[in-house]
């Protein structure tokens, strides 16, 4: 989980409360917690479909792509708009002090921005498994560099990096940013982009390093995809 924490200057701790915000895949979630009492004072969801997947074949006639699970990250947009205009109610109403908000949200997505943090394309999900050739062959080439096994599954991002670079090269070169979903969110909460070092890690399997900061260079540049951000 992310978040950011705003400073008051007239703290209450009887006023106090914290806002949860989970992004799913099925729809986003929100609740004001209060500290004090250890309790829920208000809940909110909405809820959202993922984007159609049907494309079409080389007849022309269009096919479903099973492989496929894609979202506008507008609908989440959308989505938050509504939690918190509910939950505002609650917070004006009793007069809550919002003291900081957390954002979790589904893992191994890959949104794509472009220098201005704009939306290049629509998000690939967690359960989007086009790139299963990109990830077979990013798994065996780092295989190859590490000298020991490593698999990497069609579901996590990196694989989803290089997909967009060999299949959607017109939205690669506009790509600067890649972000998980809910690093998108922050990033609409708050001014910057900023990863959680954790979620980094595991959705990428270990091809960012902790103690670096920074991808592994030792692998990425040889998956073909060096120049992603």
């Amino acid at each position: 989980m992310a978040g950011t924490k705003r400073k008051n200057t007239e703290s209450n701790p009887d006023l106090e409360c914290y806002i949860g915000i989970d992004v799913g895949t099925q729809g986003t979630k929100a609740v004001l917690y209060h500290p004090k009492s250890q309790t829920i004072k208000a809940r909110s969801s909405a809820a959202y479909d993922l984007d159609d997947n049907d494309e079409l074949d080389n007849d022309g006639n269009s096919k479903n792509n099973t492989k496929r699970a894609e979202q506008q990250p507008s609908k989440w947009i959308e989505a938050l708009h509504k939690t918190l205009k509910e939950l505002s109610l609650i917070i004006n109403n009793e007069g809550y002090i919002v003291a900081g908000i957390g954002v979790s949200g589904q893992q191994h997505g890959m949104v794509a921005l472009d220098e201005n943090y704009d939306v290049i394309r629509p998000a690939k999900l967690w359960c989007d498994v086009e790139a299963s050739s990109q990830a077979e062959r990013f798994s065996q080439k780092a295989t190859e560099i590490m000298a020991k096994e490593w698999t990497i599954p069609a579901g996590f991002t990196a694989p989803k990096v290089l997909w967009m670079k060999e299949m959607e090269p017109q939205n690669w070169d506009k790509t600067r940013w890649i972000v998980l979903p809910h690093d998108y969110i922050n990033l609409c909460l708050r001014t910057g982009i900023g990863h959680d070092y954790t979620e980094v890690s595991n959705s990428t399997t270990n091809i960012f390093k902790h103690n670096l900061n920074n991808v592994d260079k030792s692998i990425v540049p040889n998956t073909d995809a060096g120049d992603a951000s």
